[in-house]
């Protein structure tokens, strides 16, 4: 959830001297004080279930028998031959003789990283070679001979009980070749935790659910196959079922307004088609063959070209800290005939076309689009433009709406540019999920992104700001695109800054894209002084005042005015990039700022080398 910035805060302050807005911040307070009486007064999550889901619950309460019976761990003395070091959400965990289980970390996903297992896959993908089948087992076992079956706090959280439970079972099939082969004493363990997941599952009131159920039935999914659970599957599909009509309504995309977390999920259905393929799993196989493409489809509209035979991802919204954007980067390419895998390939990609070769082949492709320069889903807030040797990325979507689970940031009316395969303009990503990180919370504000401010305003909330009146952050918005000879024009036009208190008028930025140039306009209607902040966020890999490596050049008419500007690399808060959760880099951002009376009109010009 965001917490409400200062100049947000003093604003909505201010507009409660109308007794509606009152009101109407006293609904929001109350819905949530209700919430959080209702978790810690009811003890789970199953308040919120659905009638199909509770049914499945009952059933496989009703009939959930492990057939092995309850197993003692097999730990050897001996740690077989492998790595000394586990991968975390950030860098590594290295060891001499026993990982530190009980290690503690001042970051609760680099925590929560180690209890995940997510290492077991990385182990695949990361080292020279990839780690024997013992190796993993052994230090499986290690933990859960430290630890238990489900310790407690947070590593036994729902998100990261589900992630155990797949990432056990794909590493075992990716060793023994199928599903069913899991040692008997992981099996029990697993089982375990499977029971007490399908009374967790992560459903939240209203419509604040999110991704993590489909995680949750990623992971019963799995064992249900891996043990011989019937029940267990039965409850995956019907979370599958129930759930991503909602999560992804419109054109393939995940509602939750990131890039990154468009491919993790993408990964997780592809897996689900994978065990469902190689299981004969008829019914789960009609739930996802028809959203695969459309989920593969959106992933490669995040896909820029770099030149040298890869891709970026632009870091739209939060970055995951589970597995970086890098190691996630060809979910969309493994069922395509031109993916080629090379000897010093890594990441997701490769490991799942090493390891399920026969069965990737079937995969649903992508969608792919038709020759259009311009690719337009208003429906999911996203647009593209492929023009010259320009690539241009827009995330414009309306705040109105009940509050979701989401990942977005507030990006309305920033782009993302690239020239000739090279970084322009950069969404930064996001540090950490830290709350009390100022570094983690700038990231996701209008000021890290290429927008504008209204006294300290952004263009427009989210249906993330679940603690702000749905009527509070609710404004018109209007998209268009079109051609005027070689230039194209994409224009955004909002009323987000009519929730500033005393009224505000409108905002009209358009983006005017030719062979030579791309110019970004700025116009507001509205009367009386106000202040006004410009940012643009610069990739860092050449001098944005010469032709650089990106071969661009930068000009303002805000030199010819009263404004104050500053370039920052590398400061505080701006001037950095985050490619990866806990991963920083250096960027380079434009801040011009100054008092203007409205209405004002104003231009950027980024000029492209001949």
């Amino acid at each position: 959830m965001f917490r409400v910035g200062k100049s947000e805060g003093r604003n909505l302050l201010r507009r409660c001297l109308d007794p509606r807005m009152v009101w109407s911040v006293s609904v929001v307070f109350g819905q949530a004080l209700v919430r959080r009486l209702t978790n810690r007064l009811l003890h789970g999550r199953g308040v919120y279930y659905p009638r199909g889901v509770i049914e499945c619950v009952a059933e496989f309460v009703d009939d959930a028998r492990l057939p092995l019976g309850k197993q003692a761990l097999s730990v050897s003395l001996v740690p077989p031959e492998g790595p000394q070091r586990l991968r975390l959400a950030v860098g590594y965990l290295e060891f001499i003789d026993v990982p530190p289980w009980r290690s503690t970390f001042p970051d609760e996903e680099q925590f929560v990283s180690l209890h995940r297992w997510n290492w077991l896959l990385r182990a695949m993908t990361d080292e020279v070679s990839p780690v024997s089948a013992a190796w993993g087992e052994h230090w499986v076992r290690s933990w859960l001979s430290e630890l238990g079956t489900l310790p407690p706090g947070p590593a036994s959280e729902s998100y990261t009980v589900g992630e155990r439970i797949a990432n056990l079972c794909l590493f075992a099939r990716m060793h023994y070749g199928n599903w069913c082969s899991l040692p008997e004493d992981l099996a029990s363990s697993l089982y375990e935790m499977a029971h007490y997941l399908v009374h967790r599952i992560e459903y939240q009131p209203g419509d604040l659910t999110g991704n993590h159920v489909v995680n949750n039935s990623r992971a019963l999914l799995m064992v249900g196959h891996t043990l011989g659970l019937p029940r267990a599957v039965d409850l995956a599909r019907e979370l599958l079922r129930e759930r991503l009509p909602i999560l992804m309504p419109h054109s393939g995309f995940l509602r939750e307004g990131s890039s990154h977390y468009q491919f993790l999920f993408t990964r997780w259905l592809i897996e689900c088609w994978l065990v469902a393929r190689e299981m004969d799993d008829g019914p789960t196989l009609a739930i996802l063959e028809h959203r695969l493409p459309k989920l593969l489809s959106a992933c490669r509209f995040f896909l820029v070209a770099d030149g040298q035979g890869g891709f970026h991802m632009p870091t739209f919204g939060d970055v995951s800290p589970d597995y970086d954007p890098e190691w996630l980067i060809d979910v969309p390419l493994i069922a395509e005939d031109n993916w080629t895998l090379t000897p010093d390939a890594k990441g997701w990609g490769a490991m799942i076309r090493c390891y399920f070769a026969s069965t990737i082949t079937a995969l649903p492709t992508a969608i792919l689009s038709e020759n259009d320069s311009w690719q337009c889903h208003p429906e999911a807030g996203w647009f593209r433009l492929d023009y010259e040797h320009w690539v241009a990325i827009w995330h414009a979507e309306a705040a109105h709406g009940p509050s979701i689970g989401s990942h977005a940031h507030h990006d309305f009316g920033s782009m993302v540019l690239f020239r000739n395969g090279h970084e322009v303009l950069i969404d930064p990503g996001r540090l950490n999920y830290e709350p009390a990180s100022a570094e983690g919370n700038h990231c996701m504000s209008a000021a890290a992104h290429t927008t504008v401010l209204l006294d300290g305003l952004g263009p427009m909330l989210s249906p993330r700001d679940r603690f702000v009146p749905m009527n509070y952050r609710a404004a018109n918005i209007q998209i268009a695109w079109s051609e005027e000879g070689n230039t194209k024009i994409f224009t955004i036009r909002h009323e987000g800054f009519s929730r500033r208190a005393g009224g505000g008028g409108t905002h009209t930025r358009r983006f005017l894209v030719s062979k030579s140039e791309v110019r970004i306009e700025d116009s507001f209607t509205g009367d009386g002084e106000r202040k006004l902040d410009f940012f643009m966020q610069f990739a860092a890999d050449g001098e944005i005042d010469a032709f650089g490596k990106s071969g661009v050049h930068f000009s303002s008419d805000l030199d010819e005015t009263d404004f104050t500007i500053s370039w920052v690399k590398e400061g505080t808060l701006a001037g950095w990039r985050y490619p990866a959760y806990g991963v920083r880099q250096s960027a380079r951002s434009f801040h011009a700022y100054g008092h203007v009376t409205l209405p004002f009109q104003c231009c950027c010009r980024i000029l492209a080398s001949l």
